[in-house]
């Protein structure tokens, strides 16, 4: 046995002798996250049709700072999602099945952080002389904002294997009488 494939079965089983209730911690950690990045996402969307209208200093100024918000939120969410002992590692681990989506979800980080980093570039410059250019935002908000919901669909259900996994290997290792 090789070295690494020596380290990938202690990590594997690492990750699998986690227990129930960590691993429902971490869904209900999830489950708050998406939550709040709803919440975030709405007070963006709000602040976006306030600046449409009525586009002055003051709401551009709200709109930069939700972006901003978002963006920090995402980005934290984000690492913390491909940490060494996050989301994604556990995922791996439990569920070696479903890699496709686990590497499928790192790259849509990928995705997420450049447009929320292209969004953030034409933000930070003064506010657009008129609503035409701030219009044009508009298909990457959309963008970022259709990329998240179905990435959150995609960790729901990840989320729900990786319990409904952990329940059967917990039955399959109660002794029967």
């Amino acid at each position: 046995m090789s070295a690494n494939s020596h380290s990938e079965e202690s990590n594997t089983q690492g990750s699998r002798s986690m227990s129930m209730l960590e691993l429902r911690t971490l869904a209900e950690s999830i489950r708050k996250d998406h939550h709040e990045l709803a919440k975030l996402r709405y007070d963006f969307a709000r602040i976006q049709i306030e600046y449409h209208n009525a586009p002055n200093q003051s709401n551009w100024d709200n709109f930069r700072r939700e972006l901003d918000k978002l963006a920090r939120h995402l980005l934290l969410h984000f690492s913390e999602e491909e940490a060494r002992d996050g989301f994604l590692e556990v995922v791996k681990s439990i569920l070696p099945d479903r890699q496709t989506e686990v590497a499928a979800l790192r790259q849509e980080h990928i995705e997420m952080r450049e447009l929320i980093g292209g969004l953030s570039s034409q933000v930070g410059s003064p506010p657009p002389v008129d609503l035409r250019e701030f219009n044009e935002l508009a298909p990457k908000i959309k963008q970022l904002f259709s990329l998240l919901s179905e990435h959150d669909s995609v960790e729901n259900r990840l989320i729900y294997g990786v319990l409904e996994q952990m329940k059967q290997d917990r039955r399959s290792q109660t002794p029967k009488h």
